[in-house]
């Protein structure tokens, strides 16, 4: 395959040259599932929707070339995904991750628990468990958050909130329709008693979604309540709430804070001001998807501005909470899904959209689409925040991840914007597809150190049952290089090439040979290249490796003083150079 003796090894994180092998695969007869009649079935076709027999696949991303936008690589380079430790200790249960978050150097995930055998919690109980990781990702540890015995734990009914001061809250709606709360003082070793923080009238009015947040000793929890089952509307719906400003030990009492014909509430925090910010679906304004706001820490709140640009084309459905979050000072993002229900009241398509507001929460701007599946009748998102989240990380970046795809090939993807939320790219998978086993509840976070961190659930087959099990993976630092490339050389030269790094105001450059890293499974022999140099291309002159070893190279971004990462804490822990 190669000209030259300097091979190159694949690594995860743009920051390492590799060179792939484009695999051919031979196409096979039409088969049903073939939406694009290519001979490929949709359970294993990396374009769905565009024919591409040979399923070209120059960056390995499980998108084909014939429809990927960035078919050399998507913006973002998620490292090895870890399965998240088994739940129930001799049972087969469903996992579903419900929320991520990091606190100091430790990991969270919440992560909902069922038996598939029974939708009956009866006979089935459905439990919360809290998953920590104190090294990266790389291990996990469990501990139950609650034993909340049949709880529904969808992302709209269950949350969870790690404060600046470590403290870990949970929320759950039970059957019962009366909303739950529990915290961890000790990082997850034990939670408190479960507390009844809305308890349910007779008659009971339905809770169909509740929402939580936590920041400086403050937490809130939102609900709505006598939802209008029967025309799928807000009706009198009411959104109440309950805060404790002394980090969930005492709670003051419930407070109606959007009254009649308002319901699905989703809250977040201004990182910049600490103010509340709430969204919600309202029969009264248009578009039906309205934002609020509190500045004086949930005390009293804002009137509702319209986030949506504009009523939903006719028959359409704008579907449950349009999370929200602060990207910088004042500058709030939010996103919901449209959804057009055929005539047996299925979802033919669904769309993912953002919008923004660059004034507070004064008003929103032009409805944006992510996604674009309405020529596509089969491919759809589930109608519902469980199928897609938001995070925010500093200097306006944004990551979204969703559930998308037809249902026998559903996929965990990511979007991500650079510009505060102008642009978007094209969604991309988060891993490489396994055929059979869709993917979907994925949910994401960003860290101190501007990497992206993601969860997701993958079906399975474990014996005669088809299971979701969590993984957790994460993408590097935003700073992070990423399509290292090398020119093949005509001489004894490599020329190593990459794309400009947003920020970045040099570049460190590093090289190892292979056989020693083989030897020691260490990057500790690296040897500096070249440091904080200000081009993106770098040519390398010494002498060829020996026969049968070849070179691996490596590449990091600067911001002034401050390095980027080599692609992974075990090289930047080994790699001495360019300090």
């Amino acid at each position: 395959m190669l000209r030259s003796s300097r091979s190159l090894l694949p690594f995860a994180v743009g920051a390492l040259a590799a060179c792939a092998v484009a695999l051919f695969l031979t196409p096979a007869l039409a088969a049903p599932g073939d939406y694009d009649n290519d001979g490929i079935p949709d359970e294993r076709d990396n374009c769905v929707f565009t024919a591409n027999a040979t399923q070209a696949d120059a960056d390995s991303d499980g998108l084909g070339d014939a429809c990927d936008s960035f078919p050399e690589g998507g913006p973002l380079t998620f490292g090895p995904e870890v399965e998240l430790p088994g739940l129930e200790p001799g049972a087969d249960y469903d996992k579903f991750p419900l929320g991520i978050a990091q606190s100091g150097s430790t990991l969270f995930v919440l992560i909902g628990t069922a038996d598939p055998a029974s939708v009956d919690p009866a006979a089935a109980p459905r439990n919360l468990w809290v998953v920590k990781s104190t090294d990266g990702g790389v291990s996990w540890a469990a501990t139950t958050a609650t034993p909340v015995n049949g709880t529904v734990f969808w992302k709209w009914t269950a949350s969870m909130a790690v404060d600046d001061a470590g403290v870990i809250h949970v929320m759950w709606v039970r059957p019962s329709l009366a909303v739950y709360y529990a915290r961890s003082t000790n990082g997850g070793t034990s939670f408190s008693t479960p507390l009844e923080l809305a308890p349910i009238p007779s008659p009971a009015p339905p809770t169909r979604v509740a929402s939580l947040a936590a920041r400086n000793g403050n937490v809130w929890i939102v609900w709505d309540t006598s939802f209008d089952d029967a025309n799928g509307n807000c009706g009198t719906s009411v959104i109440r709430q309950r805060r404790s400003t002394d980090r969930g030990a005492n709670w003051g009492t419930v407070a109606d804070i959007r009254t009649a014909g308002n319901c699905q509430p989703s809250l977040g925090v201004a990182e910049s001001d600490g103010a509340v910010l709430l969204t919600h679906r309202s029969n009264t304004l248009t578009g039906r998807i309205g934002f609020a706001k509190s500045t004086n820490s949930g005390a009293s709140w804002g009137s509702s501005v319209s986030i949506r640009g504009s009523n939903p084309p006719a028959g359409r459905l704008l579907t449950l909470p349009a999370l929200i979050t602060e990207a910088a000072a004042s500058q709030y993002h939010t996103g919901w899904v449209e959804s057009d229900p055929d005539a047996f009241g299925e979802w033919s398509f669904s769309d993912y959209y953002a919008d923004r507001s660059t004034n507070g929460g004064t008003s929103f701007g032009t409805d944006l689409r992510i996604t674009a599946n309405e020529t596509h009748p089969d491919r759809s998102l589930l109608p519902g925040s469980d199928q897609w989240d938001i995070a925010a990380l500093p200097n306006g970046r944004l990551r979204r991840v969703l559930r998308d795809g037809p249902a026998v090939a559903w996929r965990a993807f990511y979007s991500v914007s650079n510009d505060a939320g102008v642009t978007y790219s094209q969604p991309q998978p988060i891993r490489r597809p396994i055929a059979g086993r869709s993917e979907g509840l994925p949910v994401v976070a960003g860290n101190a150190a501007n990497e992206t961190l993601a969860a997701y659930a993958r079906l399975r087959t474990v014996g005669s049952k088809q299971l979701f099990y969590t993984y957790f993976t994460r993408a590097g630092a935003i700073n992070d290089v990423s399509l290292l490339r090398f020119d093949l050389p005509p001489s004894n030269r490599s020329t190593l090439r990459w794309p400009v790094t947003p920020d970045a105001t040099g570049y460190d450059l590093s090289r190892g040979l292979l056989s020693t890293l083989r030897s020691s499974m260490s990057f500790a022999a690296t040897a500096s290249l070249s440091c904080n140099q200000p081009g993106t291309t770098y040519s390398d002159f010494n002498p060829a490796p020996g026969a049968g070893d070849g070179y691996y190279y490596l590449a990091r971004a600067r911001v002034g003083a401050s390095p980027g990462t080599w692609g992974s804490p075990k090289r930047d822990a080994e790699i001495a150079v360019c300090p």
